[in-house]
């Protein structure tokens, strides 16, 4: 797939920051959003123009933060 996307819940007027890690820790792709509707935010990334490896993800909010990780073939 050319592109990866998250969606998770939101509450309304809280905001994200969404970042991408490369397989060396560094930060490569980094988006803000907030909740569009129902307290759900969505987010995608163009993944096509990386290399095929492991890669990381960190959702940040006021109050929590989330990560994990996905492959790029």
């Amino acid at each position: 797939s050319d592109q990866v996307q998250f969606e998770f819940s939101l509450p309304a007027g809280q905001k994200a920051t969404i970042r991408i890690f490369n397989p060396q820790g560094q930060m490569i792709k980094q988006t803000a959003v907030s909740a569009q509707q129902h307290d759900l935010a969505k987010a995608s990334f163009v993944v096509s123009d990386l290399p095929s490896g492991c890669y990381f993800y960190q959702i940040q909010t006021d109050q929590d933060c989330l990560s994990g990780k996905f492959l790029v073939k």
